[in-house]
This record gives structure tokens, C-alpha cells and sequence, in this order.
């Protein structure tokens, strides 16, 4: 966040990364870190977390801008985030046909992530910031997200997954564009069972023809 702040306006970043740099501060009295606190100081340490956190979503936005390769000729990408991927909810993958999805490693050796992305569509191409495609399916959403009160509102019906490599310290674009022709995978499992279906039951009844109980 400090390399980031350098690239945006000097004196309004700086003031917006310390809204967050002071509310980890105060998070670190032992009743935030045990969580032993009363309910009402909970909400209100979480609600000076939610100010730092928008408070430097506004410097990351600002710094991506600097940062991406943008021409002249491409249309101006507006960085917007996703606090609650983890819950499958995210607005923007799900309602667009095409995204670039932005992934930043902040530990100092090289990873190898498996993305998640929330969607709504049955299929999707991804590749990665050399235009070479990446392998990637859509898996359904188990029904115990669906009951989650944060997903609610979220147009979600499958994850967008692939394994993302991420170089250390440093951000990674994936290209995402939705695609008719990749099957989603619950259709490809249920196909499969049919077949496994059927060729059990052939199985079960050729069994009495061709083996015989001796006694």
C-alpha cells in the first residue's frame, strides 16, 4: 500500500493509507485480538476497518490506473473490487460478458492460486496477460451458500475457477470473456453418472449369464 500511495497524489494518499494504518493500530488491543470485546465495540472497530479499507481502495484504484497498460484505443478501465468474493457474491463478474480480473500477490515468493470467481453464466475463456488461454471451468455453488445472509442479492449461480500464477510481490491480469461453447461442469457430472448408471445396470444384468454359483 505505501509503493502504491507513492503513485497517486502525494498528500491526499498519504492521508488516506494512515485512516487504515490507525485503525490497525487500534485493532491491536488484546480484546480485538482475542475477540473477548462486547458486541457494540466489535461493530465499531469493524465499521473504522470498513472506513480504511475504502479509504485505500481509493489509492489502489488510482494507482492501477498509472500502473495498467492502457492505449489510447482501449476503452478506460474503471477498477472496482469485491469484498464479498469470498461469499460468492460480486457484482461485477456477475453481470459482465467480459472482465479483467486483477490479482495481486503481496508475499515475496512466487504462488500458484486457485481463483474463484463468482458467475451467473454457464461457461467462460480466460487468459492471462500474454493472450495465452488458461485452463478454467464452472463449477456450481453448494447449497450451503445459497443460505449464507451476505450472498443474498447476488446473481451467482457457479465459481469461475482456475489456477492464477502469481509473480512475488507483484500483479497479474486475467482476461475473462463468456463463452457458449465450454459446458459447465454439473452437466459434464451428471452425463457421467448416466453413463456409470447405464453401464452398472448392463453390467448387473450379464452378471447371472456369465457367472454361475457352484455349490
Amino acid at each position: 500500500m505505501e509503493t502504491l500511495s507513492v503513485l497517486g497524489p502525494e498528500h491526499g494518499s498519504i492521508l488516506k493509507v494512515n485512516i487504515l494504518r490507525e485503525a490497525l493500530g487500534v485493532l491491536q488491543h488484546h480484546d480485538a485480538v482475542s475477540g473477548t470485546e462486547q458486541q457494540h465495540v466489535a461493530n465499531d472497530y469493524a465499521k473504522m476497518l470498513a472506513k480504511g479499507i475504502a479509504a485505500c481502495e481509493e489509492v489502489v484504484s488510482a494507482s492501477y490506473g498509472k500502473i495498467l497498460p492502457l492505449y489510447s484505443s482501449a476503452p478506460q478501465l474503471s477498477v472496482q473490487f469485491c469484498p464479498l468474493a469470498n461469499v460468492s457474491n460480486c457484482a461485477v463478474s456477475e453481470s459482465s460478458k467480459e472482465f479483467v480480473l486483477l490479482i495481486y500477490n503481496p508475499i515475496a515468493r512466487e504462488v500458484d492460486y486457485f481463483a474463484r470467481i463468482p458467475v451467473s453464466g454457464n461457461g467462460y475463456a480466460v487468459k492471462n496477460d500474454g493472450m495465452k488461454s488458461v485452463d478454467a471451468q464452472v463449477v456450481p455453488l453448494p447449497a450451503s451458500t445459497y443460505r449464507l445472509p451476505e450472498f443474498k442479492g447476488s446473481k451467482a449461480t457457479g465459481e469461475l475457477v482456475f489456477n492464477a500464477k502469481l509473480p512475488a510481490l507483484g500483479l497479474t491480469s486475467y482476461f475473462v470473456k463468456a463463452s457458449s461453447d465450454i459446458i459447465i461442469l454439473r452437466h459434464w457430472v451428471l452425463e457421467l453418472r448416466e453413463m456409470m448408471t447405464l453401464s452398472s445396470r448392463m453390467s448387473s444384468s450379464a452378471l447371472p449369464s456369465v457367472v454361475k454359483p457352484v455349490f
